[in-house]
């Protein structure tokens, strides 16, 4: 009865799987465990799952079991590999894939990973040694001697000669005060000047003024006694009362409606990265695939990849960012995104499996957009 239980939980699991809803098929997969521990493709499903939603520790947990139960599972190996990639592990990740590899010589998927893990490793340590060497510098202030020669103190009496004097110093300072105030005066002198320069404006000559310019109010409409009235809005004519008809100017304003650009064609907004890649995958173009990306947010980015971010799938995004950055009004957009996907999960780690020319295109964009605009991490690919 367990082992039919399991079967049908599987069964669930593989349907949740290609749905890609991956947190359903880890249900699926952990309740037909319960029901069947001897059966070690369940843990062995269990892991990829676990690999599609970033959780390395229980991935590589997963793995372990089944190798306990099957110790000549080469895709057993291979799936931890994976996640121990995911971890930083990438020591362990190459004996894993070299096991592997001893198990099915003539897989082509080991050989290439094991290729780019190997690669991983050089630029590791390349990239540790270019590390600057911290240098402590010695915290202990060096000491010196200074002879100190003791002075007695000699104190004098003031004598009234002296103090006579000092008063005769003293007494300048209390003078240019009344230098200031001759100093003021000029000055509130030539505001007054000023001020009675200045031309009044009687009530006549305002009045006059107002009188010559003429303010009336255009409007009216259509009104019927047995329907609808329509009423046209009202604007304002300015019109001189003098008869010249060329000195006349008639500013009027009147709204219309704003014409609206076309829109681009709808673009769905992915709310899951499962949404984002199978957008990806209907919309091949540079334009469409550019609106998808900038559609999600920024600062969503982290959220939506987590650690499930592939090096592919980066390598894509880095293509289409250089096709769109030849726009001078991209550019800002794409250093924006470019510093959002920089912290992303274990980004440095996914840099390091790129190949070489994806290494090129990425290198190119980073110097279209501006090297000290973007990230370190980009900086250092």
């Amino acid at each position: 009865m367990s082992s039919k239980q399991g079967q049908l939980d599987k069964e669930k699991g593989n349907t949740s799987f290609k749905a890609g809803d991956y947190a359903m098929a880890v249900g699926h997969y952990s309740s037909a465990i319960v029901n069947d521990r001897k059966d070690y493709t369940l843990p062995l499903n269990r892991a990829a799952a676990y690999l599609k939603l970033g959780k390395y520790d229980d991935a590589e947990r997963d793995c372990t079991t089944v190798l306990s139960l099957n110790i000549s599972n080469a895709k057993a190996l291979f799936r931890r590999s994976q996640a121990r990639v995911g971890m930083g592990k990438l020591k362990e990740a190459e004996g894993d894939l070299r096991a592997a590899a001893k198990l099915e010589p003539s897989n082509v998927s080991i050989t290439q990973e094991i290729t780019k893990v190997t690669d991983a490793i050089k630029r590791s340590i390349t990239i540790s040694k270019t590390k600057p060497i911290d240098v402590t510098l010695n915290s202990k202030p060096t000491r010196r001697r200074i002879p100190i020669t003791i002075v007695e103190d000699t104190v004098e009496k003031p004598s009234a000669s002296g103090i006579s004097s000092m008063s005769e110093k003293i007494e300048p300072f209390t003078q240019p005060v009344a230098t200031k105030q001759t100093e003021i005066q000029p000055i509130q002198a030539s505001k007054e000047e000023r001020t009675s320069s200045t031309p009044q404006v009687t009530y006549t000559e305002a009045k006059r003024s107002r009188d010559d310019v003429k303010t009336s109010r255009v409007g009216g409409g259509i009104f019927r006694s047995d329907g609808p009235n329509t009423i046209f809005p009202t604007r304002e004519v300015t019109v001189p009362k003098s008869n010249d008809a060329k000195a006349a100017t008639y500013p009027i304003t009147q709204n219309f409606p704003a014409s609206t650009a076309p829109k681009s064609p709808s673009v769905p907004v992915p709310k899951t990265l499962y949404d984002l890649t199978k957008a990806w995958d209907m919309h091949p173009s540079t334009e469409e695939r550019f609106r998808i990306i900038t559609s999600v947010p920024p600062a969503q980015l982290p959220v939506l990849f987590q650690a499930s971010l592939e090096p592919s799938f980066l390598a894509s995004i880095v293509e289409i960012f250089r096709s769109a950055s030849d726009e001078e009004k991209n550019a800002s957009i794409v250093v924006e995104y470019l510093d959002a996907l920089s912290k992303v999960p274990r980004i440095g780690t996914i840099t390091l499996f790129l190949s070489e020319g994806e290494r090129t295109v990425l290198r190119r964009l980073v110097e279209k957009v501006g090297v000290d605009k973007v990230n370190a991490v980009w900086r250092k690919v």
